[in-house]
């Protein structure tokens, strides 16, 4: 029998790049069993309206917390289908996408979840210039994802949250997104789609990169620039210590003390390449290195006074 499918789209407060995604869902191959859009409107205000006469089913959800994380859950929570495919508002998947998700899921079953490749482009959908010599301490999003050509099973890297699907089934047994992390408007926390792909991981589940799954991804000007990657560094410090002390290390808070020595130490050796002349690759690392254990330093903090 076919797999029923839901595409799940957690949106805040972006229209039209919503209504770009929602162009392209309504142009996909669609796949040999049920199809349906849920989106989870995280906004303060409702803002999401379903477009009138829409060729696949759609309905829309409110989740006012503004999290990514917690706006998928309540999806994931609403629907019945077999197969939960994972886009953000701010991609565009190729025609195919869809139905490379579907086939590839009823071919292998429960027990493995999907990703595929993604480029990162800008609001007329050309391919981003090269960002120059920080490109690859920006994050993957903004680098994209190709593993080339053949589909293959994956541990690493990681999918993006903004281009996966899994079995519904091994979503719920996996816990769903994590909720203490995920885009908000409150806190710098990402993440939510990596502990996630850890966890079914460790619960032997496997992952498998399928080429044919591929979206376009909106970058802004903003997320191309150096700042926006230490910023980004300092997200995924901070971002890692409330997950080592949830997932890890239950039960163990996170000690502030032993995070400014690691951070005093990446300073340290940023420090020492820099007076030395090193090259300039190694020394943008060392510094992205030196923001993300500050990001660690001040999640540890947070977290010693009560706040996420």
């Amino acid at each position: 029998m076919p797999l029923s499918v839901a595409i799940a789209v957690a949106s805040r407060d972006r229209p039209q790049s919503l209504a770009t995604l929602l162009r392209a869902l309504a142009q996909a191959t669609p796949p040999e069993g049920a199809l349906e859009v849920v989106i989870a409107d995280t906004g303060a205000a409702a803002s999401v309206r379903p477009p009138p006469d829409y060729p696949v089913p759609i309905r829309v959800l409110r989740e006012p917390s503004g999290w990514r994380s917690r706006g998928l859950n309540a999806v994931l929570a609403a629907v019945q289908a077999d197969l939960v495919i994972v886009f953000d508002d701010d991609t565009v998947p190729v025609p195919g996408a869809v139905r490379a998700y579907a086939d590839a899921a009823g071919r292998y079953g429960p027990g493995w979840f999907f990703g595929g490749p993604h480029v990162g482009v800008d609001a007329d959908q050309r391919p981003i210039p090269d960002p120059g010599p920080w490109r690859e301490i920006l994050p993957r999003s903004v680098r994209g994802l190709d593993l080339g050509a053949d589909e293959v099973a994956v541990r690493e890297p990681l999918f993006l949250g903004f281009n996966m699907a899994a079995f519904a089934a091994d979503l719920r047994r996996a816990g769903g997104f994590p909720d203490y992390l995920g885009a908000n408007p409150d806190t710098p926390l990402r993440g939510d789609e990596t502990v996630l792909q850890q966890r079914m991981l460790g619960a032997g589940l496997a992952g498998v990169y399928l080429p044919g799954a591929r979206v376009a991804h909106l970058v802004p000007p903003a997320h191309r620039t150096f700042a926006f990657a230490l910023d980004r560094a300092r997200q995924t410090g901070a971002s890692r210590v409330l997950a080592e002390a949830r997932e890890t290390d239950p039960g163990r808070p996170p000690r502030p003390l032993v995070e400014l020595a690691r951070a005093a130490a990446a300073a340290a050796r940023w420090a020492t390449a820099a007076a030395a002349g090193r090259p300039a690759e190694r020394r943008l690392r060392l510094r992205y290195d030196m923001h993300r254990d500050w990001g660690r330093v001040q999640a540890a903090l947070r977290a010693r006074r009560g706040r996420p």
